[in-house]
């Protein structure tokens, strides 16, 4: 079942830690901008990441999203796994996955253009942030993984999401060893749409965005709506593994 979140008038939105936004002719860019941690989603950024896709979907002066990230160490290394002294590492897990439930399923029903750009890698988490794009624009020495078997966690999500875009063998390729996918083989398998040097990167993205929202509204809802379906009813699987896991 999709989560929600009470969400206050974009017009009344204050600056999200950890991400900044900015709103220029209808589209919306927020940036994940943690470049110490290299862009990795913790706490803030989760939940930022929530309300932001919710209110871009709820404001009809909203037409589109674009994400990327801060600096060019990482778009977002993925989620946040420090464990700050005093607190209890299960607890921990268990708000972690929450959140990760609650952006996701912003995502999975935001039905207008969303753009990412990916300004460097994108690992874990933040590779599942790019496969939710309608167009995702990456620099070409970004490389992309689902490396969460390392470190004992079963990515049935970024599974999904990968299979869904690129088919099952390469999902089950990238989640068994957690291999690095470089910018020129993410083009070839439609994990990524376009390759654009770092200095027109934003440009491109935007050009991208706007693009899309010049598509007629109504028809690009209706397609979106469409591939979301398909896209819910695939990681509905993933949530009930994960819910099994936990249980376990």
């Amino acid at each position: 079942m999709a989560s929600s979140v009470t969400v206050a008038p974009m017009s009344s939105m204050n600056t999200t830690t950890g991400l900044l936004q900015a709103i220029d002719d209808g589209l919306l860019t927020i940036t994940i901008d943690r470049p110490h941690a290299a862009n990795a989603i913790d706490s803030s950024v989760a939940q930022g990441l929530a309300y932001l896709i919710q209110k871009a979907q709820q404001e009809s002066s909203i037409h589109a999203v674009l994400l990327t990230g801060t600096g060019s160490r990482a778009f977002c290394a993925g989620r946040d796994t420090k464990v700050p002294a005093g607190e209890d590492p299960v607890q921990l897990d268990m708000q972690r996955r929450k959140e990760l439930w609650t952006y996701t399923d912003a995502l999975l029903t935001f039905d207008k253009p969303l753009v990412v750009a990916a300004n460097a890698s994108a690992i874990g988490a933040g590779f599942m942030l790019c496969l939710h794009a309608d167009q995702v624009l990456s620099v070409p020495n970004a490389v992309f993984s689902l490396p969460e078997i390392n470190i004992g966690i079963s990515s049935w999500l970024g599974h999904c999401l990968v299979a869904e875009i690129a088919g099952n063998a390469l999902a089950n390729d990238m989640s068994i060893t957690g291999r690095k996918v470089d910018a020129n083989e993410a083009l070839s398998k439609g994990l990524i749409h376009t390759i654009a040097p770092a200095l027109t990167l934003h440009t491109e993205a935007v050009a991208r965005a706007r693009t899309l929202i010049e598509k007629p509204r109504p028809t690009f809802r209706d397609i979106k709506q469409w591939i979301l379906k398909r896209r819910q009813q695939s990681v509905e699987i993933a949530r009930q593994r994960h819910q099994l896991n936990n249980q376990a």
